[in-house]
């Protein structure tokens, strides 16, 4: 048995599912009738150019108060993130020197670290030739490296706790005013 299937907003229909005993073509549509005709849940063409036409019209409502103010904070707090991230991994001083840490870097002073540790618990002499960020060189001992890695996570732990209070004012903030004096 044949299936007819309207078109969501008028009564074009839009589809046939069944098994067809013969080609389609227009004689098949006068088979439709109550008993087995659906309305579907899409358009036809032509009522879904209407509705896209209508939608390419019609104006985009202006954003509310609420919804611009939510939109500053929200972007506001992506700064937050973006220039805490820059920070932390835009090196840290340490021994008169600026090291890097980024991720890499960060991952190959935890390794030298804990190469370092072993060295101290065996003791065994340690020494390693570090470069820095300004591709110059310093040479630590086992309790120098480890004193780098301690100041890489009091770096990193400023950096997240500045952030953490900028956006604990980014959140308190009840008015565009006051989000807008707050400084990054």
């Amino acid at each position: 048995m044949l299936k007819f299937i309207k078109c969501k907003n008028c009564k074009t229909i839009i589809s046939v599912e069944g098994k067809l005993d013969r080609p389609f073509n227009d004689d098949i549509l006068t088979l439709a009738n109550d008993e087995n005709t659906i309305a579907g849940e899409v358009l036809c063409a032509e009522c879904q150019s209407i509705e896209d036409e209508k939608n390419k019209s019609a104006p985009m409502p202006e954003p509310t108060e609420e919804e611009l103010f939510e939109h500053a904070r929200q972007n506001k707090l992506a700064c937050v993130k973006v220039l805490r991230d820059q920070k932390e991994q835009g090196g840290f001083e340490y021994l008169g020197k600026v090291f890097d840490s980024d991720t890499v870097s960060a991952q190959r002073l935890s390794l030298a670290g804990q190469t370092a540790s072993i060295c101290i618990m065996q003791n065994h002499p340690f020494s390693v030739v570090w470069t820095v960020k300004d591709n110059s060189t310093i040479e630590l001992t086992a309790e120098q490296l480890l004193g780098a890695i301690l100041a890489l996570t009091m770096h990193a732990n400023k950096c997240h706790q500045e952030a953490s209070e900028l956006k604990e004012k980014i959140n308190k903030a009840e008015t565009l005013e006051e989000l807008e004096a707050i400084e990054l």
